[in-house]
């Protein structure tokens, strides 16, 4: 089975999110690194291993073209290299020199030769006979810093895409975990997550499997000893009853009958909760008057404290199976009763139609039930703490009622708080 999502969390909440941002830091910092790494080998290294050979370049050709700034255009178009001279009475320089490039060599040249390096090239500035000639190495593709960031752009993207890519990969069993963690909370033990990898990751994978496949077993090895007790229970609480409806009556008999039916109504419940697991326990759906059945349930709790209030509807035939709903409204009602009977407000039940469901609400004004315990009433033998010393039950007939719902097609829940009461909901499609 495939593990069910888990709840939405905001996007920059995630693992994946915050790892991301780590990537994004770690290349952004890599980048400016490996940048000024560069420049500084460049000031530091670079510069003074070039600067003979440039030196002695650049002095000859500055020696050569002394103040001819025709010849030094021709030279600019012909090999496409940045030439200028400024000195008594000429101020030249070709189009690609930039005035601050231009100042920057100016002031940078105060000796007879420098190199500086300016929009991705070298720029030398040589002193010779007066004036100060400019030159710089071949025309680049990219002619400046700017140009060179949009560049490497494309290339940041693809790497933070691979990036993002290769994290959500390894942290796929992480959520899948999560979700499978999620599925267990919520009662979903035949999930099994993939083992596939050595990483931790997978152990816990494999580990995760394990648990579930020991808790599965734990609980059918507990549904199949209570189904071997219950079994076993019949014979003598069928003797029982045989035997006090033999005596003389008594109060003290009477007692012992309540006991002694409060104990075949436990049986009788966790036998029908092992019919609804079993393929010989399957529901018997037809059509059915859920109005008729609810009447007749109340008619059965005629006269108990705090009373019933419904106003039968007119409404459609539900599809269900009646043997098994009749269990579900005798218990709604019955919780109800008991829960509620010290409330001034009667039980209220009301049948609605909503889409293409069946809406039937229970409720009762009783004490209510804190928020935290309201999901773990559906659990079997799972008993409210206030509750144990005065109400009579085993933490069954919840349980059993959202077998048989949820056998339906159905949804069962229960609202209420403390101080509010208590409503049980229960959902029956309608097709």
């Amino acid at each position: 089975m495939k593990p069910e999502k888990a709840l939405k969390r905001p996007q920059h909440h995630s693992l994946l999110f915050k790892l991301f941002i780590v990537l994004l830091g770690a290349v952004g910092l890599t980048y400016f690194a490996f940048s000024g790494f560069y420049r500084s080998y460049w000031n530091t290294s670079t510069r003074p291993s070039a600067q003979p050979s440039l030196v002695f370049y650049w002095t000859l050709f500055a020696r050569d073209l002394g103040n001819d700034t025709a010849r030094a255009a021709a030279l600019n178009r012909q090999l496409g290299v940045p030439i200028g001279i400024v000195g008594p009475g000429v101020d030249w320089r070709s189009p690609d020199i930039s005035a601050s490039v231009a100042k920057e060599i100016q002031r940078a040249t105060r000796d007879s030769v420098n190199l500086v390096l300016r929009e991705g090239r070298i720029w030398g500035g040589v002193r010779q006979g007066g004036n100060l000639y400019m030159f710089s190495s071949r025309r680049r593709a990219f002619e400046n810093i700017f140009t060179d960031w949009l560049a490497l752009l494309p290339v940041l993207g693809l790497c933070c895409l691979l990036g993002w890519l290769t994290l959500r990969h390894l942290l796929r069993p992480l959520r899948e975990l999560e979700n499978g963690v999620q599925a267990v909370a919520e009662g979903n033990l035949e999930l099994r997550l993939s083992e596939k990898g050595r990483d931790e990751l997978a152990g816990l994978g494999r580990s995760f499997n394990t648990m579930t496949q020991r808790l599965k077993d734990r609980d059918r090895a507990r549904d199949q000893l209570l189904l071997d007790v219950s079994h076993e229970l019949r014979s003598p609480l069928t003797r029982m009853r045989v035997a006090l409806e033999m005596m003389d009556q008594s109060p003290l008999i009477d007692n012992i009958r309540d006991e002694v039916e409060s104990l075949g109504k436990m049986v009788s419940e966790i036998l029908e909760t092992e019919r609804l697991k079993s393929p010989s326990g399957l529901l018997k759906v037809k059509p059915e008057n859920l109005v008729e059945l609810i009447n007749q349930k109340k008619a059965r709790f005629e006269g108990a404290l705090p009373g019933i209030v419904w106003d039968a509807p007119e409404f459609p035939l539900v599809p269900m199976d009646i043997e098994r709903m009749r269990l579900v409204i005798r218990n709604l009602i019955e919780n109800a009763l008991k829960y509620g009977a010290e409330a001034e407000k009667p039980v209220e039940i009301t049948l609605k139609r909503e889409g293409n469901f069946a809406v039937l609400r229970v409720r009762d004004y009783g004490p209510g039930v804190a928020k935290e315990e309201q999901d773990m009433v559906f659990e079997p033998f799972y008993r409210l703490d206030r509750s144990r010393s005065r109400t009579p039950g085993y933490g069954l007939g919840l349980p059993l009622c959202r077998r048989i719902v949820e056998a339906h097609g159905g949804m069962i829940s229960l609202s209420g708080g403390p101080g509010e009461g208590t409503t049980i909901t229960v959902k029956l499609p309608l097709a």
